[in-house]
């Protein structure tokens, strides 16, 4: 397995990691606390927290996929190796 691939399904094993837990500690809680709504500030910040975490996975996932394409366009197209 490669690198990329590793990275890749780092990535996604962090995303569903988050997104599971958002889904079994807070599964009503929006990550924006409204005034109108009460909700007890730590189920607020909990699913802010994990929100941030699913974002920055799906952004690492992103860039690893990005640079895997890149990278398989130049091999393709018989580039030298950096």
């Amino acid at each position: 397995m490669t690198i990329t691939a590793k990275l890749l399904v780092l990535c996604m094993a962090a995303f569903a990691a988050a997104y599971i837990s958002a889904r079994l500690f807070v599964p009503d809680v929006v990550p924006i606390g409204f005034e109108d709504i009460e909700q007890p500030v730590w189920k607020v910040v909990t699913a802010f927290l994990l929100r941030a975490i699913q974002n920055v996975a799906a952004l690492g996932a992103v860039v690893v996929a990005s640079a895997a394409t890149w990278q398989a366009i130049d091999r393709l197209r018989g580039a030298t190796p950096r």
